[in-house]
């Protein structure tokens, strides 16, 4: 998932700033407990997440912020200000992948606001919803194009299935991405 990134060219990548954004009880906060450890994390099923909270992993600062468009407008203000400040973004979406809502805002994210190459896909708790992957690419092609879903480096994970494998007794999740892109 989220992986020490080595830029092309000669923009070297800043590790102060990664932010995860996105679709409300995505699993957003439960990713970056899982990444860093960190068992005080707030996480629910409902809005748990209303500030922007730093927190440290391997050198990189991942930055939880409250999702998008989920009927918070100061939260939404928020969000988009971290994203213009933000080196890279994680997207997280579910299994069920993106509604036309999801998918405005993606584009939003990736075209209007030029994020495209910034941005890390992540669909998350494919344990809750069927198919597999290949299943799933076209349909999230149809929103990603132009580009195509590995252009964002695209991964599938379930990160609570992870943690209730480990019986959360250690919380250490090690992800990385072979998008060529980074």
């Amino acid at each position: 998932m989220l992986g020490k990134f080595e830029m092309e060219g000669p923009e070297q990548y800043n590790p102060g700033n990664a932010k995860r954004t996105w679709q409300r009880i995505a699993g957003k906060s439960t990713i970056i407990s899982a990444l860093t450890g960190k068992k005080d994390i707030p996480i629910d099923a409902d809005v748990s997440t209303d500030t922007v909270t730093g927190y440290d992993w391997e050198g990189v600062q991942l930055l939880d912020t409250p999702g998008i468009h989920a009927g918070y407008a100061d939260h939404d203000a928020t969000t988009y200000e971290t994203i213009d400040k933000a080196d890279f973004l994680v997207f997280v979406i579910t299994g069920e992948l993106f509604d036309d809502l999801m998918g405005e805002q993606f584009l939003d994210l990736a075209f209007t606001r030029d994020k495209a190459t910034e941005i890390l896909l992540v669909v998350n708790k494919m344990g809750m919803d069927p198919g597999t992957p290949e299943i799933k690419l076209p349909d999230i092609a149809k929103v990603t194009g132009p580009r195509s879903p590995e252009d964002f480096g695209t991964v599938f994970i379930d990160v609570q299935s992870y943690l209730e494998g480990i019986g959360k007794t250690c919380w250490t999740l090690s992800v990385s991405t072979t998008s060529s892109r980074r």
